[in-house]
């Protein structure tokens, strides 16, 4: 899986790709489920996708928490190792837990 980072080690942005794993079968793998979806946020190795080959399945991980920003392949398409799954958006995993000195959620807000 190839990382783009800052090199700010305390700033994660950037993005990750979500790559097809070697299997160990000469059969024919297929995406057979997105277990999440283009905008959803992802945990570090949460599952992400299935994929299935001969009567085997295996579930794909995001490896980083984030945002997942694109799917390359439907559900039911064939995939070789090494190919781009998704791509995991990091610069954008914890936008949603900042408070706002003007968010009316605020129990404090007036």
């Amino acid at each position: 899986m190839s990382k783009t980072v800052t090199t700010d080690p305390a700033v994660k942005t950037g993005t990750v790709e979500v790559t097809m794993p070697p299997t160990g079968s000469e059969l024919d793998v297929t995406v057979t489920a997105w277990l999440k979806h283009p905008g959803e946020h992802v945990e570090d190795q949460e599952p992400i996708c299935v994929v299935g080959w001969g009567d085997a399945a295996a579930e794909i991980a995001s490896p980083a928490r984030g945002v997942l920003r694109m799917v390359t392949l439907a559900a039911g398409e064939k995939v070789s190792v090494g190919t781009t799954l998704a791509v995991v958006d990091l610069g954008i995993a914890t936008i949603g837990t900042r408070r706002f000195a003007h968010d009316p959620s605020d129990r404090g807000a007036r």
